[in-house]
């Protein structure tokens, strides 16, 4: 779909500013602006853009299973994702007042459960094809797959999936 994409510089601040805050009163990024609708919160927004733009529902399955594991991983993207990945990673840009080692740890779990996971199911978190569920925690994979000071295994079904992420959105 055709987008305009307006940069926000987290550094400088610019979340925090009245202008931003008036889309976000929590101050987080991102925010989209779809016919007239504003909506923040990325898990919000895969899910609205599913419904709204996906007649077929394939990126977001209208089966209670199918809806339930998307659900699933939705939770894990703001949960260990985040504690995980995302604060070693605001750790290591802005110096945030994280606890490096709980988000390694965290990021570990959440990598070996990823890898169980696809090792039983296959290469999609649910289902046979990509979801919105591979676009929450693979849109943020491309990051933390990168984060410092995290060692862990080497996690063949979980570099396949990212893989597949990856040509899927082609970066």
């Amino acid at each position: 779909m055709p987008f305009e994409r307006i940069e926000v510089e987290l550094g400088k601040g610019e979340h925090k500013t009245p202008a931003f805050l008036s889309l976000n009163r929590f101050g987080q990024v991102p925010v989209i602006e779809d016919r007239g609708y504003i909506l923040a919160d990325s898990n919000a927004i895969l899910v609205y853009l599913a419904i709204a733009y996906d007649p077929e529902r394939r990126w977001y399955p209208n089966d209670s299973v199918g809806a339930a594991s998307v659900q699933r991983w939705l939770s894990a993207a703001a949960g260990p994702l985040l504690t995980g990945p995302a604060h070693a990673r605001l750790v290591g840009i802005f110096n945030a007042k994280h606890d490096l080692g709980r988000a390694h740890a965290i990021a570990r779990e959440l990598f070996d459960v990823m890898e169980d996971h696809l090792a039983q199911k296959g290469g999609h978190l649910v289902g046979r094809h990509h979801t919105i569920a591979d676009i929450a925690l693979g849109a943020y994979a491309r990051r933390w797959f990168g984060v410092e000071g995290i060692t862990r295994p080497r996690l063949p079904h979980l570099e396949r999936w990212f893989a597949q992420f990856l040509s899927l959105i082609h970066i």
